[in-house]
Parts: C-alpha cells; sequence; structure tokens
C-alpha cells in the first residue's frame, strides 16, 4: 500500500521538501519498477495470508488496502479535508487483522482496537500537516490546516486527543485489560490532552506540532506493548 502510494503521489512528493527524497521523485527507481514491486509485495503478502491465517483476516486487509490506495490517495487526499478520517480507517486494519489472526474472530476486542487506532491516527495527521504546513498548501493537498486554517485544526486536535484519551479507557472498562494498561494509558492520554490544549495559545507552532506528533508515536509505542502483555488472554500466555 505505501509503495502503491508512493507510485500515485510521485508528482506531489515532488513539490513537498518533506517528500522531496524519494527515491520515486530523485528517479533511483521507476515507475514502472515501483508498481511491478508494489504489485509483487500485495499478491505475496496476501497469499502468505491466506495460507496461515483465515478469510477474515485476509477481507480486513484487502479493505484496509482498498481504502488507503482507492478511497485516500486515489481519491480524497487532493480533493477533501475528510480524507484524514477515511484513511484512519487503513491505518487501524493491520493491528486489527493481527488481533482477528490471533484471536479468529471480529469482537468487541478488534472493534475497541479500530476505534483507538482510528482516533489516534486524526491528531497525529493533523500535527504532522501544521508542521509542513507551507508544504502542503504548495502541493494543493485539501488538508484540514490549508482549507479551514490553524486554529480550527488546533480544536480539532484537542478534540480527538480528548477522544483516544475516553476509547483508550475502553479496554480496562470491558476487562480486556488490567491495571497496569489503565494506571500507564491514563496518565500517558492525561499529559497529550495538557499537551493539546497548550496549543491553543502558543506562539511556537513549529514547536509544538514536532512535540505533538512526536509524543503521539511514543503514545502508541507504549499501547502497542502494554496491550501486547497486559490483554487478557496475551499472545504471550496462550499455549
Amino acid at each position: 500500500g505505501c509503495v502503491f502510494n508512493c507510485y500515485l503521489d510521485v508528482d506531489i512528493d515532488a513539490l513537498m521538501k518533506r517528500t522531496q527524497q524519494r527515491v520515486l521523485v530523485r528517479g533511483v527507481v521507476s515507475k514502472r519498477g515501483a508498481f511491478i514491486f508494489a504489485l509483487v509485495l500485495l499478491l505475496l503478502g496476501l497469499s502468505i495470508l491466506a495460507s496461515f491465517t483465515s478469510l477474515l483476516v485476509v477481507s480486513i486487509v484487502l479493505i484496509g488496502f482498498f481504502v488507503y490506495v482507492v478511497l485516500y490517495t486515489m481519491w480524497l487526499k487532493r480533493s477533501s479535508i475528510h480524507s484524514t478520517l477515511v484513511g484512519s480507517i487503513a491505518g487501524a486494519a493491520p493491528i486489527v487483522a493481527g488481533y482477528c489472526a490471533v484471536s479468529g474472530k471480529f469482537d468487541s476486542g478488534a472493534q475497541i482496537l479500530f476505534i483507538i487506532l482510528a482516533l489516534w491516527q486524526m491528531p497525529h495527521s493533523y500535527a504532522l500537516y501544521i508542521g509542513f504546513l507551507d508544504d502542503y498548501t504548495r502541493a494543493s493537498i485539501s488538508t484540514l490546516p490549508v482549507i479551514k486554517g490553524i486554529y480550527w485544526t488546533k480544536l480539532n486536535i484537542v478534540f480527538y486527543v480528548i477522544s483516544f484519551f475516553l476509547a483508550a479507557m475502553l479496554p480496562s472498562i470491558f476487562h480486556y485489560t488490567g491495571y497496569i494498561y489503565l494506571f500507564v494509558m491514563t496518565i500517558m492520554s492525561a499529559i497529550w490532552v495538557i499537551l493539546a490544549y497548550r496549543g491553543l495559545h502558543t506562539k511556537n507552532l513549529r514547536k509544538w506540532s514536532r512535540g505533538i506528533f512526536f509524543y503521539s508515536i511514543l503514545v502508541i509505542v507504549v499501547f502497542s506493548i502494554l496491550i501486547a502483555f497486559d490483554w487478557q488472554n496475551s499472545i504471550f500466555s496462550i499455549s
């Protein structure tokens, strides 16, 4: 999916400093070669999943791929501020597919993981858009800060971080995780809310947006470690 994305976005990648060094932009890899490579990865990945997991997992991955490549990259990315919301569906697909590969079913646990991951991607992406606003403006990409402005994007970041905080409590509420997860994620999420709120009044926009972006990565890394070890019937406790 990522290779297809780079293949389809080579024109706008050439306009943005953040992406100008990608191999397709520099001509290190040909577009034809990238397309073939992407196709091989897609078919190989699906073959491995079909052989070792289930139709459910393959279906989730295909939906994620379709949303990412077709709906997000080919259609909405250049035309709608809602592209990020749609793209979050694809971003949540891998962890849901992994969960279903182990559990063998799409249950409330899978739904909770989907909600958490989809919500996480919104402030993560919006912070990136603010940090590279000049790039996205130059490439005429319809991101929220380009169309609606910085302050409206900041409000959305606060909203989605608070929403993530609430969603991150669901695994404990529904008894999927224990007290370690609840304690750590409460602290991590609360700090994220404070950082997001401070952005409403900050004058150093670039420093704040970078802080939000990199903290979001820390949040998702810690979250991933916690659910691996503290999830009920964890993959580490399955005999």
